[in-house]
């Protein structure tokens, strides 16, 4: 089987990598102080050197940047939500290590290290967290060799994060953390709760609001950012379908040897079981797959040459925004030409599925080129056509007395909330105390919410109970038995949990649970360890190279 997934990897490199780039869909920007931003390089900047790269560079930043997104879709199996200053920290981080690496002559792995690493990526793993080799074959099956990726940069990647792994574990160290420390983590996970929680709705609160017009224009002054309508555009876009430009064209039978030898892997039939390579595809039965993959292509290149073309010619006619002519040209090039809702740069016109990109390339047409280049969407291309970018402003209260009113109203709502919280803790405290349960001390509050009782536990919060809030169980640390919590509330609810029994976990420094979570707290702060002294690496780096105070 290892022999086979090394085979296979090394095969696909270049497979993978087009999937790499198809997932990684949202570009991000560094930007590092006075700095030029990273991937917007200018060839008059003051170099920047950082471990061997120069940020001033739009190469050498967008190697960075692409090295680190491809590391975290390995090991992440795929591309989580992380903000540009993450990603940041993560890439800069993974140039320190590499920068270490050489440093200290670590060697590029073995082939056994290598397998080892791929066998335990996230992407390829199944629920249980073992290799999957149908898995993997299924991706394959869905990717398209890209001429234009380089086969190296995977393999250069995971030679990359084999060294940073070994790295991480040196700089790491063992993790060393103090007894009271475990202890505090396991008390944490294994003590007992049994609770009774209150859950107020608070769509059903409703107290009584009526503000005036001079309330209400006070608050759209006090917050006008929340109610300024952004930049819009008003925009035509052509599309160019692809099955539009499907034809019966017949295929030579030397073609469609060419093709599948080619393309034969495509083609084969993923194993059902682990580890087992897939079966070589045959062209007797392969054939109805193959001629369609073949003219799918054909419709592919079709189309992407009408975009290509219509685009041209109205670059080369030099043709007007609002010119007759161009509707000529859409019919000459089999395109369709429609009108877009109005959009913001916040997402696409509504009811249409326009990627990131497509809505970006609208907002950077203006008067002096009003057409963009063919942009893809899915199979299809599709050339927008400008025609004018309406300002953003700032209504007056007439235009959105509504939105006004309504937000308004949440605020007003949720600080009566708020305000009210203190009496009725100090009520349910009361009633409490003289033996009263908490169903009935809840219904005798008044102004509340309509609220639901109900029990939980026991329970650990290794464990905690299908229907608690992640607010409820963030607060028990703060509880001891018999409490009552203040009022906690999320985006529709509010609660007072009531702490009907705590159980504290016996400490057996010998259990084999006490092992497991010191284990796992040793490993947060050799991980804590290796950060900081990346971190620390990484600001001198970029002290060191910052350019001169101006």
């Amino acid at each position: 089987m290892i022999s086979w997934i090394q085979t296979t990897f090394e095969k696909h490199t270049k497979v993978f990598l087009a999937f790499l780039l198809f997932a990684i869909t949202v570009p991000f920007v560094f930007t590092i102080g006075a700095a030029p931003g990273i991937g917007k390089g200018d060839r008059r900047a003051q170099a920047r050197e950082f471990f061997g790269y120069n940020l001033s560079n739009q190469h050498d930043a967008r190697r960075i940047s692409f090295d680190a997104q491809i590391s975290l879709l390995l090991r992440v199996g795929y591309m989580p939500q992380v903000s540009g200053r993450q990603m940041q920290d993560y890439a800069f981080q993974r140039a320190a290590s590499l920068a270490l690496a050489e440093r200290y002559h670590l060697p590029l792995p073995t082939a056994a290290q290598r397998t080892k690493f791929l066998t335990g990526l996230r992407m390829f793993q199944d629920q249980q967290g073992q290799f999957d080799a149908s898995a993997y074959n299924r991706f394959r099956d869905q990717l398209k060799n890209n001429p234009e990726m380089s086969e190296s940069d995977v393999g250069r990647v995971v030679d990359d994060e084999c060294r940073i792994q070994r790295i991480g574990e040196l700089l790491g160290g063992p993790g060393y953390v103090a007894p009271v420390e475990v202890a505090s983590q396991l008390n944490m996970a294994s003590t007992q709760w049994t609770l009774r929680v209150a859950q107020f709705d608070l769509f059903t609160y409703a107290p009584s609001i009526h503000p005036s017009d001079e309330a209400l224009a006070k608050h759209l002054e006090d917050n006008a950012a929340k109610f300024e309508v952004p930049e819009r555009i008003i925009l035509d876009y052509v599309t160019f379908k692809a099955a539009d430009f499907a034809a019966a064209d017949p295929l030579t039978e030397e073609e469609v040897n060419a093709y599948f030898e080619a393309n034969k892997d495509r083609f084969a039939t993923p194993s059902s079981e682990a580890g087992k390579p897939a079966t070589p595809a045959v062209l007797a039965t392969a054939r109805p797959r193959v001629e369609a993959a073949m003219r799918a292509e054909l419709a592919s290149r079709r189309v992407a040459k009408a975009s290509s073309d219509f685009a041209y010619e109205l670059f080369d006619k030099k043709l007007a925004k609002g010119a007759p002519a161009i509707d000529a040209l859409v019919a000459k090039f089999h395109g369709q030409r429609a009108t877009a809702p109005l959009f913001t740069r916040n997402g696409p016109p509504a009811g249409l599925p326009w990627t990131k990109q497509i809505v970006d390339e609208a907002f950077r047409l203006d008067d002096t080129r009003f057409f963009s280049d063919p942009l893809p969407l899915g199979d299809d291309q599709i050339v927008l056509l400008w025609h004018e970018t309406l300002p953003k402003f700032k209504p007056e209260l007439k235009e959105t007395r509504d939105q006004v009113l309504a937000d308004y109203t949440d605020s007003e709502k949720s600080r009566i909330l708020m305000q009210s919280a203190p009496e009725w803790k100090s009520t349910l405290a009361a009633k409490l105390a003289a033996g009263v349960k908490l169903d009935d001390a809840i219904a005798s509050l008044q102004g509340a919410p309509k609220a639901e009782v109900k029990s939980f536990g026991p329970f650990t919060r290794r464990q905690p109970p299908e229907g608690v809030s992640p607010i409820v169980i963030g607060a028990l640390d703060r509880l001891d038995a018999g409490a009552l919590s203040d009022l906690l509330r999320d985006e529709t609810k509010a609660y007072f949990v009531q702490v009907v029994e705590r159980k504290a976990p016996v400490l057996d420094t010998t259990s084999a649970e006490y092992r497991q979570i010191s284990t796992a707290v040793s490993a947060g702060a050799a991980n804590a360890s290796r950060s900081l002294a990346l971190g620390e690496l990484v600001d001198a780096e970029l002290q060191r190279s910052a350019p001169p105070a101006q």
